[in-house]
């Protein structure tokens, strides 16, 4: 590729390498530059611009990044447009994300141009959602490197896919000791129950018994001979070798232990074992009463995908399988430590139609130096969240080429066809693009870029689900602003709005589940919708 400053006159077909606004033409990054376009420029007096133009062999960004994400397509995965350089893989269908991380790697190495990124192996995915991205960096690569990456992927049968979660018929036996309270019982019930549905599942046998070999041996074969297809056992005691009472247990009704323990926290005590008629038997780890994610969600989740399990496979689960931080002692989290385990993504809107600014989009104007979206994507990718979603509507080409020219990290863009339908389909849009495992969401809008990212993270730290706290707002001088932070038991709600209702209608049906809380600036209350806003955020500075 050839790329540098070239003179008008000779610019013609080539690829514009920057942004450029011409009079009241606004030129995209990646335009190829007709005559007419020449003619304009001259016009208003520009006597070179920066391009980029192809050498031999070369191939454009998009029909190379379409290239390389249509030979990694795999089952379960469509294929979307081309465009700016990028080619994404959306999820059919719920279930795991699955892929060669090494084959990933040895792609990536080929040529600095060519970039695949990948949500983590194994990652639970739902409809639509956004899953693998290409990027081709460059504007033109060189049809050899493009090749190499080709002949690579065609080398897996289906490089990425999705492993669809089948349903199962679940077993959950619980093992008694004297004082265990009965209320521990029902709360794993309750647990594992929800956890087993949220799969797709249902819990069909349920019983309790005497911490014995005999005992739990009997209602092995009980849960069996009803056509169970899952078993899974909660000691009163946890297991803490091979020979102990729930794998004896197994043992005993003609079952096999596969693997006892694992390289994961929460789970190092789960036991793999199958009974003789092949049946997966799980003895469970301490942390299963928990709603918390740990090891035991790792090994259902590749059960209910129909992903044979066996004991190499758990020791290799150690890379990212520290969940929590491990406490020396007790295994509770501390409350001023319980935000450093949640998993909290975002969600920035900006898919208005800007219908105040009289025919601008406000999210492209400049505010010190830099367009409007950008000031506020800044603050959000500085706060504690991950991912970061910008939903498109109104301008989405031009907002999208806006974004990718701050070479903002770790942004996910998507579009949304049914903007205009009003805000339920941009968040519906947004939330389908977020991974499924997330606590909560926090809800920006593009047209805020005085909200800092301290701000936000005042937001996570009030937040605390297991007391309660599930929707948090901010506030300045007794009035309430955005964004707001809605936790993960509201997504169901979400996902069932329609047209312009927002966040604010789940505020006003769940107050008992609302925290306000106090900031000292009023960025929280200050948005951008026409023009004598923009003249008055001009005069305001912007950290």
């Amino acid at each position: 590729m050839i790329f540098g400053e070239c003179p008008v006159d000779q610019a013609e077909g080539t690829t514009l390498a920057h942004h450029l606004k011409v009079d009241n033409t606004a030129f995209k990054k990646g335009h190829i530059l007709s005559i007419q376009d020449i003619h304009q420029m001259k016009a208003a007096g520009y006597t070179s611009v920066v391009v980029a133009r192809p050498e031999s062999g070369d191939v454009d960004e998009n029909t190379a990044a379409h290239t390389v994400a249509q030979h990694m397509q795999g089952s379960g995965l469509k294929l979307g447009k081309p465009f700016t350089g990028r080619c994404n893989l959306y999820a059919e269908k719920s279930g795991l994300l699955i892929y060669d991380t090494n084959l990933l790697d040895e792609m990536n190495l080929i040529d600095e141009a060519i970039t695949i990124a990948a949500l983590p192996n194994y990652s639970i995915v739902q409809p639509g959602q956004l899953v693998v991205t290409v990027k081709i960096i460059p504007f033109f690569v060189h049809q050899n490197n493009l090749d190499t990456c080709v002949a690579k992927s065609r080398s897996e049968s289906s490089f990425f896919y999705i492993r669809p979660f089948k349903a199962k018929t679940a077993a959950l036996i619980q093992t008694k000791l004297s004082g265990l309270k009965e209320t521990v019982l029902t709360k794993t019930s309750q647990v594992m129950k929800k956890r087993i549905e949220d799969l797709g599942s249902l819990l069909a046998f349920e019983c309790s018994c005497a911490h014995t070999i005999p005992d739990v041996s009997k209602n092995i074969k009980q849960a069996l001979d009803r056509g169970c297809d899952l078993v899974m056992i909660a000691g009163a005691s946890a297991i803490v070798d091979r020979r102990d009472i729930i794998p004896a247990a197994i043992v005993e009704t003609g079952g096999s232990i596969e693997h006892f323990g694992m390289p994961v926290d929460p789970g190092n005590l789960l036991l793999l074992a199958f009974s003789k008629q092949g049946v997966p038997i799980l003895g469970l780890p301490g942390c299963a009463r928990s709603p918390q994610i740990n090891g035991l969600d790792w090994v259902l989740q590749r059960l209910h995908a129909g992903i044979s399990l066996t004991g190499k496979d758990i020791q290799r689960m150690g890379a990212g399988g520290l969940l929590t931080e491990a406490e020396s002692g007790s295994r509770q989290i501390p409350r001023n430590s319980i935000q450093d385990t949640l998993q909290i993504g975002a969600i920035v809107l900006a898919d208005g139609k800007s219908s105040r600014m009289h025919g601008q989009n406000k999210l492209l104007e400049h505010l010190h130096g830099m367009p409007i979206i950008v000031h506020t994507l800044r603050h959000v990718l500085q706060a504690k969240v991950t991912p970061v979603v910008v939903v498109l509507g109104q301008d989405a080409a031009d907002i999208a080429a806006v974004i990718e020219n701050a070479r903002l990290p770790h942004v996910i863009i998507v579009s949304c066809p049914y903007y205009f339908k009003g805000l339920s389909q941009s968040l519906k849009t947004a939330l389908a693009a977020l991974p499924s495992q997330l606590d909560g969401v926090v809800i920006c809008l593009g047209d805020m870029p005085f909200v800092q990212s301290s701000d936000i993270n005042h937001l996570i730290e009030a937040f605390n689900p297991k007391e309660g706290h599930h929707i948090i707002l901010p506030v300045h001088q007794g009035q309430r602003g955005n964004p707001v932070l809605l936790g993960k038991k509201f997504f169901t709600e979400i996902k069932a709005l329609s047209g312009d209702s927002g966040a604010r209608h789940i505020i006003a049906n769940h107050k008992e589940s609302l925290i306000e809380v106090e900031i000292s600036h009023d960025g929280v209350n200050t948005d951008i919708d026409t023009s004598a806003d923009l003249l008055k955020a001009r005069t305001h500075s912007i950290s």
